[in-house]
């Protein structure tokens, strides 16, 4: 009764923090449909893509490796292995900032939608976002909640705050919503290091046998991450390529909606994920049948809150944006669906990390992955944003059964048993 009254509470706790984060949008769309044209709204999502893009470039997923070994190693080797994933993190970002320095000759950046001088800074946004996603991972897995709200609300507030500052204060239109995402990464990522040093979990013990087990086990989520990209937001660019920036800044609106259902499916992911490792690394074993339920409910509760996040988005979407941004409301109901397939996609995957197969899971999501760009490409081209939305939300689909398929061969589950069990349950509670 405890365990699940510190879920349900911790739930709670994420929820509201996440809540919190993922209100940017709605306290700056009213702003920035107002100040910002569709198209220069468009260049925004452009670069935010262009983050999502690079982020797994430059992590490598390595967060993954934390919540791995977290309830396995002592503090003082996780610290060790933290210390050397640091240093492959600095070594990744300096590179990749040299060859954008460099090829800008013989590359064409403007391709991407923005100025160079922006395409320069994303490695160092990534970098600083990744420290502070470690952060957060040792913050959870050690039941930290307050503390890591305040590190999200402290991005959350820093983001919003420079943003109305440099947009409408200083009148710097998109660079300015740019800039305030820049700077609110990175002082948020500078406080992640001081906090994750301050708090043991970061020791610099250069091992060369210790980057080769992580790099090991990392560099299989490259392909994992950049795939993860291609489903997430390949059809940002191809939305760019067919329709112009305009339509990215529509369909840009529609994803933010579909954020809501983000903020919860996150939440719940994040109580689910430390519940899951800890009984899956298990000495004694675990409860096969504790571990479906567990899953059946949280799949059954992520299809019924996307379905209430579209019902409350064809309100709010008219409340909050200008008439020319209203169009949104066609797209959003296939994406809050593609979130909720993608929270049930997670916790299948826990499954896999757990027995260490990032191969495996790199080599469904790249698939899905091409199969995506394919659905993108056709359906956009026929149905516009219509389109897109439905080949992110089919991707994402496909993502989750194919990995859930994979999951129950690993670790063999009584699916169908516990379903019965429980819907007779139901229907004996019904006759009573």
């Amino acid at each position: 009764m405890l365990l699940k009254n510190k879920l349900i509470k911790n739930s709670i706790y994420y929820l509201l923090f996440n809540a919190i984060t993922g209100a940017i949008p709605f306290f700056l769309l009213p702003v920035l449909t107002v100040y910002l044209s569709t198209t220069q709204y468009g260049i925004v999502s452009l670069f935010q893509t262009s983050l999502a893009f690079m982020i797994p470039i430059v992590s490598l997923s390595m967060g993954f490796y934390i919540d791995k070994f977290f309830f396995k190693v002592s503090k003082e080797e996780l610290a060790e292995e933290i210390g050397n994933m640091l240093f492959i993190l600095l070594t990744i970002v300096m590179l990749i900032t040299f060859f954008i320095f460099f090829s800008q000759n013989l590359i064409n950046y403007a391709l991407i939608g923005f100025p160079f001088k922006w395409v320069i800074v994303i490695p160092i946004v990534c970098f600083f976002s990744t420290i502070t996603s470690f952060n957060l991972i040792l913050l959870r897995n050690n039941d930290k909640v307050n503390h890591f709200g305040v590190f999200q609300v402290l991005q959350t507030l820093l983001n919003l705050g420079l943003s109305l500052l440099f947009v409408i204060s200083l009148s710097m239109n998109w660079s300015g919503r740019l800039l305030g995402i820049t700077i609110a990464f990175s002082t948020t990522g500078i406080f992640s290091l001081l906090y994750i040093y301050n708090n043991g979990y970061f020791v610099f013990d250069f091992n060369l046998n210790k980057i080769k087990r992580i790099l090991k086990f990392s560099a299989p989520l490259l392909f994992q991450g950049i795939a993860t990209f291609v489903i997430f937001q390949s059809n940002i660019f191809i939305i760019n390529s067919v329709d112009g920036k305009s339509s990215v800044g529509i369909y840009s609106v529609a994803l933010a909606f579909a954020a809501i259902m983000g903020v919860f499916q996150d939440a719940v992911i994040k109580t689910a994920n430390p519940w899951f490792y800890k009984r899956l690394s298990s000495i004694k074993g675990f409860n096969k049948v504790e571990l479906v339920r567990a899953n059946l409910a949280i799949n059954i509760l992520f299809i019924i809150v996307a379905i209430l996040v579209y019902i409350i988005s064809i309100f709010l979407i008219k409340i909050f944006t200008e008439s020319n941004y209203h169009s949104a409301i066609l797209y959003v109901l296939p994406l809050t669906l593609a979130v909720s397939f993608n929270g049930m996609y997670k916790l299948s995957s826990i499954y896999l990390i757990n027995l260490e197969k990032t191969k495996l899971l790199s080599i469904i999501t790249t698939v899905v992955a091409i199969v995506s760009i394919f659905l993108n490409y056709f359906l956009i081209s026929y149905y516009g944003l219509l389109g897109a939305s439905i080949a992110f939300c089919l991707s994402l689909f496909l993502q989750f059964i194919v990995t859930a398929f994979f999951a129950q061969k690993l670790y063999p589950m009584p699916i169908l048993k516990t379903i019965i069990t429980e819907f007779s349950k139901i229907k004996f509670i019904n006759k009573k």
